[in-house]
């Protein structure tokens, strides 16, 4: 269990699944809080959207974890714990820019442990993703699957899986480590204060949020004849409040584990035209879609199995693909 005397760093505080999970904290009294945060993919008034919806106080860092100057951070601060969400995350970028990815998100992480074990800091809990799973395995996709990363955002994040492995079970058993790997976070606080970032996300939220808000004007729908109920690929959504109650729930593993990775998702998948089914019942909206040709690397069906996750948290309670769509929307203002 984390200690609620000591500090708890946040990395990439700012950041869409890090933000909520300031939140989740913060409610349930974790209130020594330190966000470090470069501000890549993030803005400070997130900051400000985390103070009016908590009403606490929390100490902010501008820094990169490549910086030797957070060093300074745990030396001066009682740290117990590191939830680790800082790094680049554009599955298309990464393809373009592997080098900056892999400083950025690699060498800055292994900065970020060595300043962690020189101040007795072993606890962490990394973020990870369902990208780091052989793709063409048959779904669902259960914790021991084949890693086959599609992509070198997903490379990044088996190299930093692998060096936590290797470390925390070979080298110094001191660690605790929970790997988390995310499948489809989606979704808004219910505030409306906390949202993702439409014009740096990639993924099918943002997308149809665009078309909504009239700043495309199609949603584009790669392959509709994939074997499926209705010809569009199925997907594991979760709402991202609830992705942020996992890092909550795992500071339990870290008091009697070593080492875990658990899947992130909620098991059941959806379908594009499901999405766009709800995006249209809530807003009453019409949604002009454009048919593409299936895009390579693409698959049909991609869920997580949450056997494990259910087995160890037990109770576990997920917001509706409803409730999720809602609450993208009351944040849009649509």
């Amino acid at each position: 269990m984390v200690n609620k005397q000591k500090y708890v760093v946040i990395t990439g505080g700012l950041g869409y699944i890090g933000s909520h999970t300031v939140i989740e904290l913060l409610e349930n009294n974790y209130n020594k809080i330190i966000i470090i945060d470069n501000l890549s993919n993030s803005s400070k008034k997130i900051l400000k959207s985390i103070k009016e919806i908590s009403k606490k106080e929390i100490v902010f860092f501008k820094k990169d974890l490549r910086d030797k100057s957070i060093f300074n951070i745990f030396k001066k601060y009682k740290i117990d714990c590191v939830i680790h969400f800082a790094g680049l995350k554009s599955i298309n970028e990464s393809e373009k820019k592997f080098k900056l990815y892999f400083n950025n998100n690699v060498m800055g992480s292994l900065n970020l442990f060595q300043a962690m074990d020189k101040y007795d800091c072993r606890k962490i809990i990394f973020s990870s993703s369902a990208n780091v799973y052989d793709q063409y395995t048959k779904a669902p996709f259960k914790e021991s699957n084949p890693i086959r990363p599609s992509s070198k955002y997903g490379l990044t994040k088996v190299m930093i899986e692998k060096f936590l492995r290797m470390y925390s079970e070979r080298y110094n058993k001191k660690w605790s480590v929970v790997i988390l790997r995310y499948f489809n976070p989606i979704g808004a606080h219910c505030s409306g204060l906390l949202k993702e970032n439409i014009n740096k996300a990639e993924n099918i939220i943002p997308k149809i949020t665009k078309v909504l808000i009239n700043k495309n004007k199609k949603f584009f729908i790669w392959g509709n004849n994939y074997e499926t109920k209705d010809g569009t690929c199925l997907r594991d959504y979760i709402h991202v409040s609830d992705v942020a109650k996992f890092h909550l729930k795992s500071f339990k593993i870290l008091k009697r584990k070593n080492f875990e990775i658990l899947n992130i998702g909620t098991g059941k998948p959806h379908s594009v035209i499901d999405i766009l089914k709800a995006f249209k019942k809530i807003t009453k909206k019409n949604i002009p879609i454009k048919i593409g040709k299936k895009r390579p690397g693409d698959v049909a069906i991609n869920y997580a199995d949450v056997n494990k996750s259910k087995k160890i948290f037990k109770n576990i309670k997920y917001r509706s693909l409803t409730t999720m769509i809602k609450d993208v929307t009351n944040a849009i203002n649509i």
